[in-house]
């Protein structure tokens, strides 16, 4: 287990410049998280999730994170990051998926598919994380009505988050019309200390 370590340890010190401080204060965490699972193959696979998050973190690409697809490219525009996910119910009309961004120096949540999740230019939407259903809000729409977009504070909401169990959001207009999905908060600390690494506000 020590060879593993100490691989991890160089992998993060030759990661670590490009990512920041934040980066480099979370990671000894990570390790003895990692270090304290008492099943080897558990303590495995927590070491080779953090290998993977660490070694190459500026580079664009595709990656898992627990149930997350985190994708990072470099454009005209900068920098964008995306993590999203399909919900645990199986994948129907009424599913959507759940998007986190950087894009501009600036997070952003949304839920949304391919087509319309909504029928105006603001819905009511409902959120549910674990057994705590948090306070209604009105999320506003993208331009082709396509995502319904959190209105408060991202950085705040991302912080709050547990680092295991559910989050349900649920988007409502009519009786007979909803749009819901349920997501896995597994893998969100990585999400967070990426996101918040990477974006300002």
């Amino acid at each position: 287990m020590k060879p593993i370590v100490v691989a991890l340890a160089l992998l993060a010190g030759l990661a670590l410049p490009r990512s920041g401080a934040a980066v480099e204060a979370a990671l000894p965490e990570a390790l003895r998280r990692c270090a304290t699972i008492a099943v080897e193959a558990e303590r495995l696979v927590c070491f080779d999730r953090l290998a993977s998050s660490v070694a190459a973190p500026g580079d664009d690409g595709t990656v898992t994170v627990g149930r997350w697809q985190l994708t990072a490219s470099t454009g005209p525009s900068g920098r964008v990051i995306v993590a999203d996910q399909r919900p645990v119910e199986p994948w129907g009309e009424e599913s959507i998926s759940l998007e986190i961004s950087c894009r501009d120096d600036r997070l952003a949540l949304a839920v949304g598919r391919d087509s319309p999740v909504m029928g105006a230019a603001s819905v009511f939407a409902n959120v549910r994380i674990n057994d705590r259903l948090a306070p209604g809000d009105i999320w506003q729409g993208s331009r082709n009505l396509h995502r319904a977009i959190f209105p408060g504070d991202v950085r705040e909401f991302l912080t709050r988050l547990p680092s295991t169990g559910t989050l349900a959001i649920r988007l409502e207009g009519s009786r007979r019309w909803r749009f819901e999905g349920t997501y896995r908060l597994d893998g969100i600390d990585e999400i967070r200390r990426r996101m918040l690494a990477s974006c300002s506000r």
